[in-house]
């Protein structure tokens, strides 16, 4: 394949940037076409005798017009990757993007790093198709309060493992990340904390429907996070210090003021944008911690409890079944379980 890409109609110094991050930098090099009036039987024309690689087009109305560019270049090109730039990420460019008519959003204005990135991972990332489940989990995380998608992960977790071959789990992983993390827009320390968690690299164990419930828990925690932090930014040090105390005693009142601002503001906002109240919130997270501590580590309950600054193991317990619906006890027992249909289904298939 070749890395030829295309320019529609974009702005002066858009398309200038973008000029100088693809063709002069020496480990793209991509040969650049640039069009200023899309015309249908020129475009039919170009693309039907050349491979391109990326198309890049700006939207700054989504009517008519717009989707039957994007139609004629998936009809003609369907390999080709397109990217939008726009100011907003509207309902009908997410349609595009779950309908995998689109590659990806972008939001204006560009840094170089975005740009940069983006160019990188076209011409180094393979073509993956989205598995239908991987667009339905997206659709629910997007259209459904935390609330809403905490109750059903688990289920949600073991159907995906199962409609998933395991040799394709981690590409359709990295592909969940990606349609759900769907532009740049995301705090770099808050995508960071993600990566280090989960680099997409599971060969150290198995891909067991808790370790994806992990992952997509992980996922949505950040989704939500980001939400709540586009509308209100000085929630980024709420979530900052959530994330990084989470092993300590976190209270609505000790959070709010180290974040400046009032206990009463912040678990109204909780409330809304999450489903559930702040100091539930804050037990979810720390049973998910706890599962975490019990899958990887097998650590005993009476440790996790003490780990995680509950006051008495019993107490742990009762939050623990509360929020997960059994004892961490039958939790761990219920992993050891799984970990043997892992491990059987591997020599079956080794056999």
């Amino acid at each position: 394949m070749g890395n030829k890409i295309i320019f529609f109609k974009l702005d002066p110094l858009l398309e200038k940037a973008l000029f100088q991050v693809a063709g002069n930098v020496s480990e793209h090099n991509f040969e650049i076409c640039t069009i200023q009036k899309f015309e249908n039987k020129s475009i039919a024309d170009l693309l039907k005798n050349e491979y391109f690689r990326g198309v890049f087009l700006e939207c700054s109305t989504i009517n008519d017009a717009f989707f039957r560019k994007i139609n004629i270049i998936n009809q003609l090109s369907p390999k080709t990757k397109i990217y939008v730039f726009s100011n907003e990420i509207t309902t009908g460019l997410v349609s595009l993007l779950e309908k995998r008519k689109i590659e990806k959003i972008m939001l204006l204005p560009l840094s170089f790093r975005i740009i940069n990135k983006v160019i990188f991972e076209l011409k180094h990332t393979q073509n993956l198709t989205v598995e239908p489940i991987t667009l339905k989990l997206r659709k629910l995380i997007l259209n459904s309060t935390y609330s809403e998608v905490y109750s059903e992960l688990f289920i949600i977790c073991t159907n995906y493992i199962e409609q998933i071959s395991r040799a394709n789990l981690s590409a359709q992983l990295s592909m969940l990340r990606k349609v759900v993390l769907s532009n740049d827009s995301y705090s770099e320390k808050l995508k960071n904390d993600f990566e280090s968690n989960f680099t997409l690299n599971f060969s150290d164990y198995e891909l067991t429907a808790y370790v994806v419930e992990f992952f997509i828990f992980d996922l949505v925690d950040l989704f939500y996070q980001e939400q709540l932090i586009r509308k209100k930014p000085f929630f980024l040090n709420v979530f900052e210090c959530v994330n990084t105390q989470i092993h300590s005693d976190l209270f609505l009142s000790n959070v709010a003021e180290q974040a400046n601002i009032s206990a009463s503001y912040l678990s109204r906002a909780i409330s809304k944008e999450f489903g559930f109240s702040f100091n539930k919130y804050i037990q979810i997270k720390k049973v998910e911690e706890a599962k975490k501590e019990f899958y990887f580590n097998d650590e005993k309950v009476i440790d996790v409890s003490f780990k995680l600054s509950f006051s008495e193991p019993s107490y742990f317990s009762k939050v623990f079944k509360k929020i997960q619906g059994e004892t961490p006890i039958q939790y761990k027992k219920n992993i050891i379980l799984e970990k043997e249909k892992a491990g059987n289904k591997d020599e079956e298939s080794c056999g």
